[in-house]
């Protein structure tokens, strides 16, 4: 099962929700965007999130901050097997060349884009577009292990850990989520994002194909046809 997410955690929620309960689907796979955190990370690098914390919730002082109410959980974590998968699967698109399929040369010179790292580690997400440097250094000194920040990843990895639901979630750094975000964004988005996501798919579901996997991605993916659940 194929579909869009929209933007913002109760959207990006809304999505595996619906797969899970209208189409029966049995593991979440997740590909889209995030701006970078870590200083070792460039654009068009690729993230597997391997734990996931909401940087916006803060019910302080009836709980932790960071922590989820009621669940006593502050980061939900991914299955290493599945990252590990996750992980072989990109870093062979990328020794093989594959990943750039279809992507003008010009297109992966403006990002500077030769060999994309994988790094695999902690996505934070929230309701909010980082684009000022202040507000990046601010995110590293309240979680000093974060990669990257999107506004989706975590919402979905909730709502997947209350259902018992398997997930793998991918990040592709479009911007450094700083005084260039905005530019960097929307030119990655239209020119490069895409193509990477599609690439991702299908080497993931190459040996997939018995098991019933609930795919989405945001916010312009690069499909031929594409069924909205939400």
């Amino acid at each position: 099962m194929l579909c869009a997410s929209r933007w913002g955690k109760v959207a990006a929620a809304a999505t595996p929700s619906t797969l899970i309960h209208k189409f029966g689907v049995t593991e979440i796979y997740f590909t889209g965007e995030a701006g970078g955190i870590a200083p070792q990370l460039k654009v068009g690098d690729i993230v597997i999130g391997q734990s996931f914390i909401q940087h916006d919730m803060d019910t302080t002082p009836i709980f932790h901050r960071f922590e989820i109410p009621l669940i006593c959980v502050t980061a939900i974590q991914a299955d290493e097997a599945r990252v590990g998968t996750a992980k072989d699967a990109i870093i062979h698109a990328i020794e093989s060349k594959q990943l750039f399929r279809d992507i003008q040369a010009s297109d992966l010179d403006k990002f500077h884009i030769q060999f994309p790292t994988v790094h695999c580690g902690l996505i934070a997400s929230g309701d909010r577009f980082f684009s000022e440097e202040k507000d990046k250094k601010q995110m590293l000194e309240d979680l000093p292990g974060v990669l990257c920040v999107d506004m989706k990843g975590a919402a979905v990895a909730q709502v997947c850990y209350e259902h018992g639901i398997p997930f793998s979630i991918l990040r592709t750094i479009s911007d450094s989520a700083n005084h260039d975000a905005v530019e960097e964004f929307q030119a990655f988005i239209q020119q490069i994002a895409g193509h990477f996501s599609a690439q991702y798919d299908s080497m993931y579901f190459a040996n997939q194909r018995s098991k019933r996997i609930g795919l989405f991605c945001c916010p312009k993916p690069m499909y031929g046809s594409m069924q909205s659940v939400c």
